[in-house]
């Protein structure tokens, strides 16, 4: 019983990348079953900011009483709704609970960590979904496990393992999860018994090829159509390949998923898929086009790590540009007016030619 239906999308996205969005709905959506869920991922294909996802009445259900099954979920309990709905991990809860007949209480006021603690309480809430950063305000306000919260499923990006351990300490109950749009949110979840050990749920069959997941389950989109106008059909059965690196290892005897990381150069920022190629093409977009090759071997956006948010961007530039502060300043809030929030700049630094050309990203490889 889908909920919610036709196309989703984050207000705050870019003017123009909306309207993009809502065009191709309407081309397209006579194409498929009118009750399909339609939403956006901020990946890329391409080189167009984007893609719809469309996913099918069924195969939300489907996804929906897997994850229920996992979590022993039940009329009794409530699930706290604290991600938006546009996002498939908020829309989610209010299909599975909608199964069970579960309660539901929505936190629908701007973040402020404090008040959202207080909150949990007095809903009584009792499972709860939330992202990475908002874990990390939780532990870094030091606030405790309300009373009665049975389960905390932790998704969106990547939840780093200091700060896992430091939310459990506190009482929260976490558990991990790896999902995608595509699959209609979870695909592999930590149990009451091994929280940090991500199981397959029982609707999907995880396999890697070389090093990356693929997926098959009745839970898959039905389509995904890019804003280059590629339409790609998931046929019955058919595997899906993903963005992410991994490998299926035995942990106890079990199948158990280890993410290693993101195909290309794409990064997630406050659970959004980024993609720092395409956005150092609008970089340099913006730059004079007589001089634009030039100045951009020296000018480029690169990430850095972020226990709060995942990554973040920074501005590298050469010295040997010469480029002012204003002249920097004026570039920044030139690009920051065309992209979305999370693919804004955050820092900006000036180095010499060595260390332009030796520059790593110092999130590699410490997924394990």
């Amino acid at each position: 019983m889908s909920l919610i239906s036709g196309l989703q999308l984050n207000p705050k996205l870019p003017l123009e990348t909306q309207a993009a969005f809502a065009d191709l709905y309407e081309k397209f959506k006579y194409e498929f079953s009118p009750d399909s869920l339609w939403l956006a991922t901020s990946g890329t294909t391409s080189g167009k900011a984007g893609s719809l996802v469309v996913l099918s009445h069924e195969a939300l259900e489907v996804s929906a009483r897997a994850v229920n099954a996992h979590l022993q979920v039940s009329s009794q309990d409530r699930w706290g709704l604290a991600l938006p709905l546009f996002h498939i991990g908020g829309l989610m809860i209010l299909i599975r609970a909608a199964l069970m007949g579960s309660g539901v209480s929505r936190f629908d006021e701007s973040w402020d960590v404090r008040r959202f603690h207080r909150w949990l309480g007095d809903a009584r809430v009792t499972l709860l979904s939330l992202v990475p950063t908002q874990v990390f305000d939780l532990v870094e306000a030091g606030l405790t496990a309300p009373h009665g919260l049975r389960a905390v499923i932790v998704g969106g990006a990547r939840l780093e393992p200091e700060l896992f351990l430091r939310a459990r300490e506190l009482g929260w109950p976490l558990l991990v999860s790896y999902g995608l749009t595509e699959c209609g949110s979870q695909v592999a979840t930590g149990s009451f018994a091994e929280p940090g050990v991500l199981r397959p749920l029982s609707h999907v069959e995880v396999r890697s090829v070389d090093g990356v997941l693929e997926l098959r389950s009745h839970a898959l989109m039905t389509a995904k159509l890019d804003l280059a106008g590629a339409v790609t059909r998931m046929g019955e059965g058919e595997w899906f390949q993903t963005s992410d690196r991994g490998k299926v290892i035995d942990v106890g005897g079990q199948p158990a998923l280890q993410i290693q990381g993101r195909v290309g150069d794409v990064v997630k920022i406050l659970g959004e898929l980024v993609d720092v190629a395409r956005l150092n093409g609008v970089l340099h977009a913006l730059l004079p086009e007589a001089s634009r090759v030039r100045l951009g071997r020296k000018l480029k956006l690169k990430t850095e790590s972020d226990l709060r948010t995942g990554a973040s961007l920074t501005l590298i530039y050469g010295k040997e540009l010469g480029l002012s502060e204003s002249e920097v300043d004026g570039l920044v809030s030139r690009y920051n007016e065309l992209v979305a929030p999370f693919e804004r700049v955050s820092s900006r630094r000036e180095v010499d030619t060595a260390a332009f050309q030796t520059w790593k990203d110092p999130r590699v490889d410490r997924y394990s």
